[in-house]
């Protein structure tokens, strides 16, 4: 096109040929320019469906499956980061009362939909909430003063306690014990703080034993 041009200006040479041989390569540019453009949409939309993708495996591995709350994995990250930041929290630890007897008497489905109830209660509570696996829960609180912990762990186990249908007409109640273990005060070490908080659960579980896991209803 540059040649065509340059001949076109010095020798004052037009003809069908030039206008042809110009016109094509006004295309072959627009072409050009199109094509460019096109691959930059690709490579943005390629690079988006790649991090969605990302970002929905990453979320999946931080997720429990049966309850869709957040799993073991997901806690400990999240204490990581409040340790390193120096943020106060309250670490409770829970464990349900008899479960393995629900699942003798009732079936797994039984004991699935015990274990849903129970996350969704504790997602009702102003925490965040986490299954660690099997029946065993934890919550971390930021907006707990000390004297509320009482209190706080005995709205746990009223909430908690609440009639779950497991199959058609047969409802149970089944507790839960709860240990907990704050940061900085207890421990500033996060496997210290576990081992607290359950030493306190396992400690209620042996201590308090008043289940009631089945009640036929009609």
């Amino acid at each position: 096109r540059s040649m065509v041009k340059y001949v076109n200006t010095n020798f004052r040479v037009k003809s069908p040929l030039y206008e042809h041989q110009l016109e094509t390569a006004r295309n072959l540019n627009q072409i050009q320019l199109i094509s460019m453009l096109l691959m930059i949409v690709c490579v943005v939309l390629v690079t988006y469906i790649l991090h969605k993708e990302s970002d929905y495996h990453k979320q999946q591995s931080l997720t429990d499956s049966l309850t869709g709350i957040s799993n073991r994995l997901a806690l400990f990250t999240n204490l990581k980061r409040k340790i390193a930041s120096s943020q106060p929290f309250h670490l409770f630890l829970l464990d349900l009362d008899g479960f393995k007897e629900v699942n003798d008497r009732y079936g797994h489905q039984a004991g699935d939909r015990v274990l849903k109830a129970f996350a969704e209660r504790l997602c009702s509570l102003d925490a965040e909430c986490y299954r660690i696996g099997g029946d065993e829960f934890a919550i971390i609180s930021t907006k707990l003063e000390p004297q509320q912990v009482e209190s706080a762990t005995n709205d746990i186990h009223q909430q908690m306690r609440e009639a779950i249908f497991v199959t058609d007409g047969t409802v149970i109640h089944v507790s839960t014990s709860v240990g907990s273990a704050h940061f900085p005060h207890d421990s500033g070490d996060l496997h210290d703080l576990m081992l607290i908080a359950d030493s306190n659960m396992y400690r209620e579980k042996h201590t308090s034993r008043d289940i009631d896991i089945s009640n036929t209803m009609g």
